[in-house]
């Protein structure tokens, strides 16, 4: 009996050992993790928060005031970073990368003093961009296709550009394994694709938008059926209804949507992913819906500023005064 204790502890060591090797080898000299650099569900809406151990980085383009400001997760101080207008931001291996619109949608990146900042590649009107595992994925129209907005994927150190399919895309977000998008040219319909371009696969025949993969399903809204927020399993089954609101934005997280209730003035909801428990949490009107630093952020149709709150409704307020 000993000698299997023994053993067991050993096999606890090892794979201890083993684990915190891979950690070690996600992260770079910085030690700065080299995973996503943003939630899908926050990509899905515009990319206008992202978070770090330390700070949510929040782009304000409407409101009391405009630019790239970094919040304080320790004491909630608000420091501006930056000038420029940006979406789709992404803190991926100590910098925050963002798409730039005081720039014609080029990528830039700043360090989070907003200094070093930096364009990185020749690339206009980048939508979606979001970088995982060393790879950066983002879609623009080149010179050749018009408006047709492609997919493309990009090594972390900006080389290897790689035009993955001809569809004209929106929404490219990703699992990890696949990506997944609205294919214009197939009518709105949802595809998925691995993140190397190869194995395309038709999900639904739906026109379809506003899609979040959260926990091995797809989330998104028909606008075949008043906007309603459907879901499917990431292999196209089970394909159903989840709320009969009509709904403007979502988000996913531990479980809940959140969403924008167009049913209802827009105010803000959440949901069961499972259907169940719909609740009002907020009796403002909202869009633009992001989670991070374990609170759900909006953008209030009113006033037009960013505000926060928790998932249960409680401590509603302006971010940025």
């Amino acid at each position: 009996m000993l000698r299997k204790k023994v053993v067991i502890g050993v096999s606890i060591v090892v794979v201890i050992v083993i684990l915190a090797l891979l950690a070690f080898l996600l992260k770079s000299d910085d030690g700065y993790d080299k995973g996503a650099g943003n939630s899908s569900g926050n990509i899905i809406n515009s990319g206008m928060i992202a978070e770090n151990d330390e700070y949510v980085f929040i782009s304000s383009l409407s409101g009391n005031k405009n630019g790239i400001f970094k919040k304080s997760k320790a004491d909630g101080t608000v420091t501006k970073i930056c000038e420029d207008r940006a979406i789709y931001l992404n803190f991926y291996d100590g910098n925050l990368y963002y798409v730039n619109l005081s720039d014609n949608g080029f990528i830039y990146k700043i360090d989070d003093d907003g200094d070093d900042r930096e364009k990185k590649g020749d690339f206009e009107n980048c939508e979606y961009l979001s970088f995982l595992d060393e790879n950066i994925f983002f879609e623009f129209a080149d010179s050749d296709s018009g408006r047709i907005y492609n997919p493309y994927k990009i090594d972390d150190d900006f080389d290897n550009l790689v035009k993955l399919n001809d569809d004209d895309v929106e929404g490219l977000i990703s699992d990890g394994e696949y990506l997944y998008y609205s294919n214009w040219s197939d009518g709105g319909k949802i595809y998925k694709m691995k993140i190397d371009g190869t194995e395309k696969i038709k999900l639904n025949d739906t026109y379809s938008g506003f899609l979040n993969v959260y926990d091995g399903w797809v989330y998104y809204i028909n606008d075949n059926d008043n906007y309603k927020i459907y879901k499917m399993k990431t292999d196209g089954s089970d394909n159903a209804v989840l709320c009969e609101d009509s709904c403007g934005y979502f988000n996913c997280d531990g479980g809940y949507i959140y969403y924008s209730n167009n049913s209802d003035s827009n105010k803000i909801y959440k949901i069961g992913v499972d259907g169940n428990g719909k609740t009002k949490i907020s009796d403002k009107g909202g869009s633009l819906i992001f989670i991070a630093d374990g609170k759900l952020f909006y953008i209030n149709t009113t006033d037009g500023n960013l505000y926060s709150l928790d998932f249960d409704g409680s401590n509603e307020k302006i971010v940025i005064e």
